[in-house]
């Protein structure tokens, strides 16, 4: 499909303002009316500009994605200790080893060597001994 340069700007701007509210480049191109990446990416090779504006909106995506990791894990509010007797509010003074940050899955330090029938930090507390 054959686009205006009126058009193109427009279409470039709806898509770097996706982008920068957190879009991948794929999900704003699935939109009605939107190009295809491959046209994409010659509107951006063709202009500088487009380029840079282009990688801004990435860089603050980024950004955003970033301050949320760091948010989720500061968030201590849904930290449980997982037991086979059921879920406990977490004592944060206790088993750090152990902590589940609410959003995040983590069993412990040693988790990738826990087998899934072990209770939560049952090799763990050995391990930091």
């Amino acid at each position: 499909m054959a686009y205006s340069k009126e058009n193109i700007d427009s279409i470039f701007n709806e898509i770097i303002f996706d982008i920068e509210n957190g879009a991948s480049l794929r999900a704003s191109l699935l939109k009605d009316n939107r190009p295809d990446s491959t046209t994409f990416y010659k509107w951006i090779d063709n202009e500088k500009e487009k380029s840079i504006q282009y990688t801004r909106a990435c860089e603050k995506r980024a950004d955003s994605i970033f301050e949320d990791i760091l948010n989720i894990a500061d968030d201590c509010s849904g930290d449980k200790k997982v037991l086979w007797s059921g879920v406990f509010p977490l004592l944060h003074n206790r088993h750090p080893a152990s902590l589940c940050r609410s959003k995040l899955v983590c069993y412990g330090l040693f988790s990738l060597f826990t087998p899934p029938f072990a209770p939560c930090g049952a090799w763990s507390s050995t391990l930091l001994r």
